[in-house]
């Protein structure tokens, strides 16, 4: 049973994989240069497919398979905020100190406590999953 996610993972690896050598081809994208937004916005997309592709295709489905699909949705949350937060902290990395504490020192923080929220979450619902059995 559990060989089914692996294949659908290998899947979303080749296809982010692929995303991101086409957005080099169309953007004509050199990383050697500075990092542009459409670097960036490739470079997060292609993160997001590679880790919650697998993920978001079984919960549309409402494929469990060894994790309950609202794990699955949860996880995707969390790769769509830690991409979206990345862009964030690419924008505001040059940006002046807020209170002199680096603007993307504090993406970092807030993307360390969506981590934390999330393994807290995590844990407690697969708590109350392992009670009920």
């Amino acid at each position: 049973m559990a060989l089914r996610p692996l294949k659908l993972q290998g899947v979303a690896i080749l296809l982010g994989m692929t995303l991101f050598a086409a957005g080099f081809v169309a953007f004509d994208l050199n990383p050697d240069e500075s990092l542009t937004l459409a670097y960036m916005v490739v470079f997060v997309a292609s993160y997001f497919v590679i880790f919650a592709g697998a993920h978001l295709y079984m919960a549309l489905r409402g494929e469990s398979g060894d994790v309950p699909v609202q794990s699955h949705w949860r996880f995707v949350g969390l790769v769509a905020l830690l991409s979206g937060l990345g862009l964030l902290g690419w924008a505001v990395g040059d940006g002046k100190p807020i209170a002199g504490v680096d603007p993307a020192f504090l993406v970092g923080m807030l993307a360390l406590v969506i981590l934390v929220g999330y393994a807290t979450i995590e844990a407690i619902e697969g708590y109350r999953a392992g009670k009920s059995t």
